[in-house]
Formats: structure tokens, sequence, C-alpha cells
């Protein structure tokens, strides 16, 4: 009886400490996106979520406070849901279009407006860059930034998303930081 006991223990520990494990602190070094795509520089003293394997997740109080979210979808991935394929023939209001829509198909996110829907320059490419407002289903406002690019492979896209209440204006300048940083990297030959 000790023994399964222990063994009880043991197991209970090793969950604990495997779930732990996916939250990692953020220190000074760039971090670098999956596949070796692009590399960032996230606030320091935030916490990535290292189980995350199709972008980087970000976030200093808790996902649901304030969020950086960047990553790439491929072209022949990029909005199924639409039935829409994207490619870097698209202008970049285009790309913003899409990206809208996609995020209109989600339920906690289909009463999104559009505050801003602008061009601008990401790593030298023409992108967009577009502001939503939208309420969560307990009728918290928040505010959600885009900042997208296409290239030959597919888009990459830069997000935060915070309430518009206090959190929003107190961590966007670290987005802006992060926007700055980003570099493509040269991908990993196989």
């Amino acid at each position: 009886m000790k023994t399964y006991i222990q063994f009880l223990l043991l197991i209970l520990c090793v969950s604990f400490l495997s779930s732990c494990a996916t939250w990692k602190r953020i220190g000074d070094k760039a971090v670098i996106g999956p596949k070796n795509r692009f590399s960032v520089e996230l606030p320091k003293g935030w916490m990535r979520y290292s189980a995350d394997k199709k972008a980087i997740t970000a976030t200093r109080d808790g996902l649901s406070l304030q969020m950086i979210r960047i990553g790439f979808w491929p072209h022949k991935k990029s909005h199924k849901s639409l039935k829409k394929k994207t490619s870097d023939t698209m202008l970049p209001s285009e790309l913003a279009e899409l990206v809208v829509a996609m995020i209109r198909k989600s339920s906690s996110t289909k009463n999104a407006k559009i505050v801003e829907n602008k061009p601008m320059k990401l790593v030298g490419k023409q992108g967009f860059k577009v502001k939503l407002a939208f309420k969560n289903t307990k009728g918290l406002r928040f505010k959600r930034d885009i900042y997208g690019f296409a290239t030959k492979e597919g888009i990459y896209f830069l997000m935060y998303q915070a309430p518009v209440l206090h959190f929003y204006p107190k961590h966007k300048h670290a987005f802006d930081a992060a926007v700055s940083s980003f570099k493509l990297t040269a991908k990993k030959k196989k």
C-alpha cells in the first residue's frame, strides 16, 4: 500500500511539473520563430508559451490581459475557413480584408469593428496594419492590432491584443518594440 501511494505521488508530481514547462520566461536574446523563419526581440520578463509550434505567443500577465502573437501562414493553408487562397501578388489591402474576415469567423470576435486599416512597410516589404475593436462574451472591450505582409511562401503576421482599459495602452510600446526588432531569417536547409 505504501509503495502504491508513493507511486501515485510520483505520477502527480511528474504531471504537475510537465504542465509547468510550457511557459518560459523571456530573456535578453532574440527569439527565433518556428522553422527558423524569423527572429524577434520580445519584452524581457514576459512569458512565452513554448508548446505553441506554429507561432510565438507571449504575455506578461496572462493571455486574456495582453498577448503578443507572431507567426506565419503558408499560402496553401491560409484562410482555409474562407476557402480563399492568398498569394504574394495580392495587395496589402486584400490581405488585410482576408485576415479581418477570418477573425470574424470566430464566435468570440464576430462583432469586431475595423478601427484602422492602412498600408505599412515591414522589413522592407509592403504590408498592412489593421486595428480592431471588439467585446468578449462578458462585454469587456478589447483592441487587437494585426500587422502583416506576404512573401512567396506565405503571410507573416504580428498581433497584439489587450483589454482597452489599462492593459492596451500600458503594453502597446512593448509590441511596437517587438515589431521594430522583427527580422526575416534564412531558412535552414534540410
